[in-house]
């Protein structure tokens, strides 16, 4: 069933704020099975791994790709048009395409704020996210 995430954006499954044909979610829409959920997931990474390719271009590991695609699912990449912007011109990335591993490891700390009314709000959903995220990127393969 359609959610207001804690960003105030309507959500479905499992963080979908879109469907795989890329209309916007809506508080009116109907609810969605635990399979369609699932597919939307898959269509979803896909997108974003997509998204990130033009930006990432030193190849990471397979736990560092799931960690970068994770934080981008619920961030944004920002490449429209050719433009970057969010991920796409985080220091994250600079550092990691850089080869500074540990440093980027650090920068996904810097992504726990959600804006509410035009100001930033600090998270502890957030916090705790961007630490696993961060953990996954520095797990050995």
């Amino acid at each position: 069933t359609p959610y207001l995430s804690a960003a105030d954006k309507w959500t479905i499954g499992r963080g979908a704020t879109r469907y795989p044909d890329g209309r916007k979610i809506s508080k009116s829409d109907a609810p969605i099975d635990q399979q369609f959920a699932g597919i939307m997931l898959i269509s979803s990474m896909r997108r974003v791994r997509e998204s990130l390719e033009p930006c990432v271009t030193r190849v990471p590991t397979i736990h560092q790709a799931a960690a970068i695609i994770s934080l981008a699912f619920n961030i944004g990449v920002g490449v429209k048009d050719g433009v970057k912007g969010d991920l796409a011109d985080s220091t994250l990335i600079t550092k990691f395409n850089a080869g500074d591993i540990p440093s980027a490891a650090n920068h996904f700390l810097d992504w726990v704020y959600i804006h509410k009314n035009g100001k930033p709000v600090k998270l502890d959903g957030l916090e705790n996210r961007r630490e696993d995220e961060r953990a996954l990127f520095l797990q050995a393969d």
